[in-house]
């Protein structure tokens, strides 16, 4: 199991001028190993989607604009993909770029080459000089700031009762040992993660966004669909939640 990188929420309340200048300091995509990046990146573009009031996103358009960000802008870090969107939430970029309440890979490509002409127009305004201090995290470092995600991840459903997008956390709990749910239940997760895909997917074509019905829900029936397996990960991860829930378990206890 990978371990991934969380971004650094404190430096997307900094200002402009001393986040660019922390830019340079900050590990970037393409020095993030393993599966790392690619949880880190699904977990940014969801977060980001609920800000935006998107819901319809998909693991497979997660995917897709994951690709196409490691292909075009592996040279920025994750908190500068954070940054981006909340810069274009507060109308610092891209004003004239229109989501229309979908969260795709043509939308987020013209957002982050927004920000770098953005940030590239700040450096000069305001001659900013690159000093780069950085270190590659080592493995120590990289177990905790997951573990540190883990308890998020169930603060989070402490809060809200919800589980997001969290597979990694499952298969960072799983690889532990500390999944204890039961056969039944996991396969019970495993029927209601087809379920669900499946209401999206006519849900998608009752509105236009699906040509091929026929051939997702093949794809969705399919015995090991990467899709089916994540949500249902998901939901298995909730169950373990909830039962920590009802036992009293504080997200600091996880671990110990």
């Amino acid at each position: 199991m990978s371990n991934i990188v969380l971004y650094n929420k404190n430096n997307i309340e900094l200002k402009p001028v001393a986040f660019i200048k922390q830019t340079f300091n900050l590990m970037r995509l393409d020095q993030v190993k393993g599966q790392d990046v690619k949880v880190a990146i699904a977990n940014c573009l969801l977060e980001n989607a609920m800000h935006l009031n998107i819901k319809d996103v998909t693991p497979g358009i997660v995917s897709d604009i994951t690709e196409m960000i490691l292909m075009r802008f592996k040279e920025l870090s994750l908190d500068e993909i954070y940054y981006a969107f909340k810069l274009y939430r507060y109308g610092l970029i891209c004003e004239d770029l229109q989501s229309y309440g979908q969260m795709n890979t043509v939308f987020c490509q013209k957002l982050l080459s927004g920000y770098k002409e953005w940030k590239s127009k700040e450096i000069k305004k305001n001659h900013i000089s690159k000093r780069i201090t950085h270190t590659e995290l080592t493995e120590e470092e990289k177990e905790i700031q997951m573990a540190l995600g883990v308890a998020r991840a169930y603060d989070d459903y402490l809060k809200s009762g919800v589980v997001g997008f969290e597979w990694h956390v499952y298969d960072f709990l799983n690889d532990k040992g500390l999944i204890d749910v039961c056969r039944d239940d996991k396969l019970k997760a495993l029927d209601m993660a087809k379920k669900i895909l499946i209401g999206r997917a006519n849900e998608r074509k009752q509105r236009g966004k699906l040509t091929n019905l026929k051939a997702e829900l093949e794809r969705i029936n399919t015995k090991m669909d990467n899709d089916v397996i994540q949500k249902a990960k998901s939901i298995t991860l909730e169950y373990q939640f909830r039962k920590w829930k009802a036992n009293g378990k504080k997200a600091e206890e996880i671990l110990k």
